[in-house]
């Protein structure tokens, strides 16, 4: 999260001179990129975009920081995000990608190749090892009316039920909704270019899920069957604080309810790590039998896998459910 802010301020306040505004939405993108407990991909790419369009000379401290990143990033959750550097690129300054594409190009080969080089195992797991599990998987096809809403559900990050869910989507809806809204009727060409490649990847999201895409896609083998396309939404993030940092570069009436809605939103991120386990263990009833992921013990539960150890003793496990880590953390 430390870098998602220094990542996000750093490039921030080469677009927006407000740097109250530069704090702020770079506290939202430290809050909203939550998949960073996979890695420092998305985290550090505020940073790329920072150097390819703002640094004519790159230096090797700044290679030394595309290196350690990438070393320590997973390829599940960035590979996909990568290719549309360019676009968000492309977005801020149409004539970047031909006033420095030196630059661009070797930020980008750097990045990708070290990635690949700390992902070597996974990928040659993927290649030459016995099948994944992942391919006994079969998804039945949301109907066609189900899909188109939960598009609009995704798009604002709305609740649709009235539980946990409730509390984690809430600080998204609140700031999504005004800045979607807001970028219709915005006339900055950066805002409506990156609304529009938004909306465009929930599209292809959409037709993903359709029911005859879907059964060709789960009647195949290998790559086709597994590789995971939703992952492309561990990009959504930077696109969201972009879309705000420039929507709030002019100084009218409509942002500062975007900005209201922005600071309202860091709040109840913050506290919602402490407000799902006080109402769960308190209010709720579970009493001792409520697991706070949010600690190391709660999370790996030690106990419970001595147990299972136990059992299975050296034999290999399938964890159905449940993060396979936990089980590789306990030995298993």
């Amino acid at each position: 999260k430390i870098t998602c802010y220094f990542s996000f301020f750093l490039l921030a306040k080469k677009i927006n001179k407000n740097i109250f505004l530069c704090c702020l939405i770079a506290c939202i993108f430290a809050c909203i990129n939550i998949r960073t407990t996979e890695g420092f991909g998305i985290a550090i790419f505020p940073y790329l975009v920072y150097l390819m369009l703002f640094k004519k000379k790159i230096k090797l401290k700044n290679y030394f920081l595309i290196i350690f990143f990438a070393l320590n990033s997973d390829i599940v959750m960035t590979l996909l995000a990568v290719p549309i550097i360019p676009i968000i690129l492309f977005a801020i300054n149409k004539n970047i990608l031909r006033n420095n594409l030196s630059n661009i190009l070797k930020i980008l080969f750097v990045f990708v190749f070290f990635l690949i080089v700390a992902n070597s195992n996974l990928i040659f797991a993927q290649l030459y090892s016995e099948p994944f599990h992942r391919e006994e998987f079969f998804r039945e096809a949301p109907s066609f009316l189900n899909n188109i809403s939960s598009i609009i559900y995704t798009l604002f990050n709305l609740p649709y039920e009235l539980s946990w869910t409730f509390f984690y989507k809430l600080p998204f809806t609140i700031f999504l909704i005004p800045l979607i809204v807001l970028s219709f009727f915005s006339k900055d060409r950066t805002v409506y270019f990156l609304l529009s490649f938004l909306l465009l990847t929930h599209l292809f999201l959409f037709l993903l899920n359709l029911e005859v895409v879907s059964n060709l896609r789960y009647n195949a083998t290998g790559l086709i069957k597994t590789f995971g396309w939703g992952y492309i939404r561990t990009i959504f993030p930077l696109l969201y604080v972009l879309i705000f940092l420039y929507l709030t570069k002019k100084n009218i009436w409509s942002t500062k309810y975007l900005i209201y809605a922005g600071f309202l939103s860091v709040i109840l991120l913050q506290i919602n790590s402490s407000l799902v386990p006080i109402t769960k263990k308190y209010f709720l009833g579970a009493g001792n039998d409520y697991k706070n992921i949010y600690t190391f013990n709660g999370y790996y539960s030690y106990e419970d896998y001595k147990e299972i150890k136990r059992v299975v003793k050296n034999q290999r496990v399938l964890s159905i459910g449940l993060d396979p880590m936990v089980a590789n953390v306990n030995n298993i």
